[in-house]
């Protein structure tokens, strides 16, 4: 007899994750504006956004695995609870893999962010040169580029790029108000684990 399926899943609150998601498009080299990227909920049929909402409904891909080997054998868990209460996190992780993990590793940031408004300036040079897969030399595209954003997120103030980070989210929020809740009840029922508190709209 086979060694049991088990699969683990952690999510992030869809608004954190969409921010995040954003980031690392820009960084891969993506060129389309914010608008672009999650879209307006009122676009005509023909148009999809590049971070489909569907894909931030958690409960569809941990039902589906539930189905196909017990839910008893799914973990899911907020990565919120890492800094929440990273005890919980692992007392939940270590109980479900059968093993002791009440000396958890350190959770601290090791891939700090460019601010926003370093991002946009990203943005428009993958558009103006947009970068090269395939090329084993360095190109000065590859040289200059990292100077450039580097420069850009010491010399721009704070102010700004706490503007400009409010205005996204707010545009986040108005995206996707109300989007969640239903799915996000679903999976708190699931993983038992209140996911107000932890931001999640439920």
């Amino acid at each position: 007899m086979g060694v049991p399926v088990k699969i683990i899943i952690t999510v992030r609150e869809q608004q954190s994750l969409c921010m995040a998601s954003w980031r690392e498009y820009v960084k891969g080299g993506g060129a389309q504006p914010f608008e672009r990227f999650i879209g307006t909920g009122h676009e005509p049929m023909s148009f999809t956004p590049l971070l489909q909402p569907e894909h931030l409904m958690y409960h569809r891909a941990v039902d589906f695995y539930a189905d196909q080997i017990g839910a008893e054998n799914v973990l899911v868990l907020p990565q919120e609870l890492l800094k929440s209460d990273p005890a919980m996190f692992f007392a939940r992780l270590g109980a479900f893999v059968g093993r002791d993990l009440s000396k958890a590793p350190s959770t601290s940031v090791d891939n700090k962010s460019e601010g926003p408004f370093a991002i946009n300036v990203r943005r428009w040079l993958n558009y103006l040169a947009p970068p090269k897969t395939g090329q084993t030399s360095r190109p000065l595209r590859a040289r200059l580029v990292p100077r450039i954003i580097g420069l850009a997120d010491r010399l721009t103030p704070e102010a700004v790029d706490q503007r400009m980070r409010s205005a996204i989210k707010a545009r986040i929020a108005a995206r996707f108000d109300g989007l969640f809740t239903d799915s996000n009840r679903q999976l708190e029922a699931f993983c038992g684990i209140p996911l107000g508190p932890l931001g999640y709209a439920t």
